[in-house]
C-alpha cells in the first residue's frame, strides 16, 4: 500500500548525512536510535532529548533515503524471482528497477478499501520503515483479513509470534529466505492456510481494540 520514491534522487548534503547512510548500508540489523546515539557520542554531543531531536532533524534525508532504498531492494528481490507483486499506488509507475514486468500496479486506496483488498489476498508483504523493536497495524490487518503476513523481523515480532506458525519472518539482509518463503507458500496451500488461520486466531485473541482495552484494564 506504500508509495514508491526513487531513493537515488534523495540528496545527502552533509558529511553527517552521508556517514549515517554508509553505516546503515553496512548493517541492516541496527536501529536508527542505536546508530545515532553512537554518532552523537563520537561527536561529543550531550544526548538529551532536545539534542536528539535536533540531530534527527539534521540527518533526516539519510533516513528517508535508506527507507526508500530498502523498500525498493525488497521489491526488486521479489520481482526478479519471477513472483507477481501487487502494489496500490500509482507512484510505482516510476519504478524502473529489474523485474518491472512482474509488478502489478493498482490505484491508491483509502484505509477501508485497503482492508477490503486484504480480504482477497493470500499473502501480505509488510516492509518495516526501519523499525527494529515494535510492530505495525498492517500486520494485524493482514492477519485479521486471513492473509499470511510476511515481514522483516523485529524484536517484538520474534518474541510475540512464531516464525512459520502464525507469521513468516525474514532477516532484512536475507532476501533469499524471503523469496523462497513466498514461493513455498504459493505452492503449498495447506501450509499457507494453516499459518493464516493461526495468525488470525492470534490477532483476534491479542490485537483487536477490545483485547488491548482489556489488557490495559488489567494493568
Amino acid at each position: 500500500m506504500g508509495a514508491f520514491k526513487d531513493f537515488a534522487w534523495i540528496e545527502l548534503n552533509t558529511d553527517r548525512q552521508r556517514r549515517l547512510f554508509d553505516i546503515l548500508m553496512s548493517d541492516y540489523s541496527r536501529s536508527y536510535e542505536e546508530i545515532i546515539d553512537e554518532m552523537m557520542e563520537k561527536e561529543g554531543l550531550a544526548g538529551d532529548k532536545e539534542d536528539h531531536l535536533k540531530y534527527y532533524a539534521s540527518v533526516r534525508p539519510a533516513l528517508y533515503k535508506m527507507e526508500n532504498y530498502n523498500r525498493t531492494r525488497v521489491v526488486e528481490a521479489i520481482l526478479t524471482s519471477d513472483i507477481k507483486l501487487h502494489v496500490y499506488n500509482e507512484s510505482w509507475e516510476k519504478y524502473e528497477g529489474r523485474g518491472k514486468e512482474n509488478l502489478i500496479i493498482h490505484p491508491q486506496m483509502q484505509a477501508k478499501e485497503a482492508v477490503d483488498e486484504l480480504d482477497r489476498a493470500k499473502l501480505s508483504l509488510n516492509i518495516m520503515t526501519w523499525h527494529k523493536d515494535g510492530m505495525t497495524e498492517r500486520i494485524v490487518h493482514s492477519m485479521l483479513a486471513g492473509a499470511v503476513c510476511i515481514s522483516d523481523e523485529t524484536k517484538y515480532l520474534k518474541s510475540h509470534f512464531v516464525d512459520g506458525e502464525n507469521i513468516v519472518l525474514y532477516a532484512p539482509d536475507d532476501m533469499k529466505k524471503l523469496t523462497d518463503s513466498i514461493k513455498y507458500l504459493l505452492s503449498n496451500d495447506d501450509k499457507r492456510i494453516s499459518i493464516a488461520r493461526a495468525g488470525y486466531e492470534y490477532a483476534i485473541a491479542h490485537d483487536t481494540w477490545e483485547s488491548r482495552a482489556k489488557e490495559l484494564i488489567n494493568i
